[in-house]
């Protein structure tokens, strides 16, 4: 968001983001409140726990399209995490907001104690890191949870990469993230894509 509202000053408009998927298609998109409204007319959106069971709280995001005449999707489990709320928005539309879309359900951390850190969160805590320790001496990264208490910071340097550079990325990890989670740096030689061609940048391995 911070990103769209820096646009928005250069530009001079509004910025907005949508919600959109290739199998369900576009899902909400932002009003100019910044709020994500719901397409109810597209897609009917759901919010499901681990058991499948409708939910309140942030859960996974369930989709049915309603215009693909083809061959829909129905009941199709995204794989995100987020909320839906009732609230009415101050730019008038009644439609339902979808909020806490907090990033896929298979990524981000959990600690021993239960708590979780989503997705969406580690990835604003990578790129202030990032900036930290010199953002252009990174060609790719990656953040590995290996164990409840250990996670490593996974770097493809360039030649100007130096130690300093790592102890800066890592204490600015160490700040924003629970003590309970002892942080390192390390450096690769490369991160490997999957088939689509695609890194993941949030990973728990275990």
């Amino acid at each position: 968001q911070a990103e769209r509202d820096a646009w928005a000053v250069v530009l001079g408009i509004p910025v907005c983001d949508e919600y959109s998927t290739e199998e369900l298609g576009r899902i909400a998109s932002q009003c100019p409140k910044g709020r994500y409204h719901l397409h109810e007319d597209i897609v009917h959106t759901e919010i499901v726990d681990d058991d499948g069971r409708p939910t309140d709280g942030v859960g996974e995001v369930v989709g049915t399209e309603l215009h693909n005449r083809t061959m829909p999707f129905v009941r199709y489990r995204q794989g995100d995490l987020a909320r839906i709320v009732g609230e009415g928005c101050p730019c008038g539309r009644r439609t339902r907001l979808l909020v806490d879309l907090v990033g896929r359900k298979n990524d981000g951390f959990t600690l021993r104690d239960g708590r979780r850190m989503p997705a969406g969160f580690l990835l604003d805590v990578s790129y202030r890191a990032l900036l930290a320790g010199a953002a252009d001496l990174v060609s790719a990264y990656r953040f590995v949870q290996r164990d409840p208490d250990t996670a490593v910071f996974e770097v493809v340097p360039v030649a100007a990469w130096t130690d300093a550079s790592g102890e800066a990325i890592r204490a600015t990890l160490a700040s924003e993230l629970p003590a309970a989670i002892h942080v390192s740096v390390v450096v690769v030689p490369e991160i490997a894509r999957s088939a689509g061609g695609k890194r993941s940048t949030v990973v728990r391995a275990f």
